[in-house]
């Protein structure tokens, strides 16, 4: 199975934008709520950077949490009505930009950065290269790439059908995304000539079990 054409990704957010808005607003989400979103916000606080651009930033709550500690934060999505909620909510610089329009070389406010994060926000598996190499060029000399993403023990490796699976609303027109092994992730990033500099693995407070997995890269 190949990637799905970025233009169906995100008409399918734009029609569910505000779905996931509410489900962020409200905290539906229990891993997010218990581990993952605490556990980024605690890994970019640790790190020196203060220039900062979020890569499928969505409504823009990490730019804003990350605003609100001082730092400088930006946000970057292909979704219209993502950029649109971010603005409405304020505190922060928003852009609209597709992950194409990055490959691509369009410009990015506010480049260079002292550091890009995506967080859970790389779904495919083709083109992922790509657009990891493209960002390098927004960032400083040994600037620095964070990644957020499920496990690879949360599911096998390979395409999983619905993004919106389990999730407690009614979203509509789900895309395919792509879980890599931990293999297939040194390798994606040895391609990139990205160093690992940090591996965090965070933990469901109740099972001990891993969530996600979230890598400090630098650029070689």
């Amino acid at each position: 199975m190949k990637s799905p054409p970025e233009s169906s990704v995100l008409r399918s957010w734009n029609l569910n934008a505000h779905r996931w808005n509410t489900l962020i607003d409200e905290e539906k989400l229990e891993s997010r709520r218990l581990v993952t979103n605490q556990s980024i916000v605690e890994v970019l606080q640790s790190l020196p950077t203060k220039r900062m651009l979020d890569v499928g930033c969505g409504e823009g709550w990490l730019v804003r949490r990350m605003n609100e500690a001082g730092r400088e934060y930006r946000g970057v999505d292909g979704s219209e009505m993502l950029i649109k909620l971010a603005q409405d909510k304020g505190q922060g610089n928003y852009q609209c930009l597709s992950y194409e329009n990055i490959i691509q070389s369009s410009a990015i406010e506010g480049t260079p950065f002292e550091g890009i994060v995506l967080n859970f926000a790389l779904f495919t598996k083709e083109g992922a290269a790509e657009l990891l190499c493209s960002l390098r060029n927004h960032l400083i000399p040994k600037g620095k790439l964070i990644i957020q993403s499920l496990h690879p023990e949360v599911m096998p490796q390979g395409w999983e059908p619905d993004v919106w699976q389990g999730l407690p609303d009614d979203f509509v027109e789900p895309y395919a995304w792509y879980q890599r092994s931990m293999q297939e992730w040194k390798e994606l990033f040895e391609d990139c000539h990205l160093t690992i500099e940090n591996l965090h693995e965070p933990v469901h407070p109740h099972t001990q079990n891993p969530l996600s997995v979230i890598f400090v890269l630098t650029c070689k």
